[in-house]
């Protein structure tokens, strides 16, 4: 069976996004979890969570930065009109105006990007983040009907890189 590599770049996303989500969820709830406690909370094996983290260490920074910076960025693209390149801005903006705290564990996650070589994985796909890609098409959103995929994937990928 072939499968459209879109689809399957878009499916890990999405686990890798379950993935995070879960350990957000655990970390707010004021637990330490294991990562077989984030393996269930998403509903993937183990060995799927560190196929998307080489360190556990690594999630946790990512899950952590995650949730202290998510509804910023969320409410700066909401604040902006439906101009493509004023909510780009904003995102921009938003993700230059963080905390020091935020920061700091923001260079902690890079570190641990750099010490895996920051390769990509087998697609290409960067090893940090899914969000910054989530973000950037909500900023873009007012132009997806006026651009077919490709074009459409070519400029969140530009703006990824």
């Amino acid at each position: 069976m072939n499968v459209n590599p879109r689809l399957r770049t878009a499916q890990k996303r999405r686990t890798r996004k379950a993935i995070v989500d879960a350990a957000i969820t655990l970390l707010a709830r004021g637990e330490t979890p294991t990562v077989n406690d984030v393996a269930a909370a998403a509903d993937v094996s183990r060995r799927t969570v560190y196929l998307y983290f080489p360190s556990f260490d690594q999630l946790l920074l990512d899950a952590t930065v995650g949730a202290l910076s998510q509804a910023s960025v969320d409410r700066a693209i909401e604040q902006a009109s439906d101009d493509g390149e004023a909510r780009v801005e904003h995102l921009v903006r938003a993700l230059h105006h963080v905390s020091p705290e935020v920061e700091r564990l923001g260079r902690s996650l890079i570190r641990l990007t750099v010490d895996t070589n920051g390769a990509p994985n087998e697609e290409g796909v960067p090893r940090r983040g899914y969000r910054r890609i989530e973000w950037i098409e909500s900023a873009l959103s007012p132009l997806r009907d006026r651009l077919d995929p490709d074009r459409w994937n070519q400029l969140v990928r530009a703006l990824a890189w």
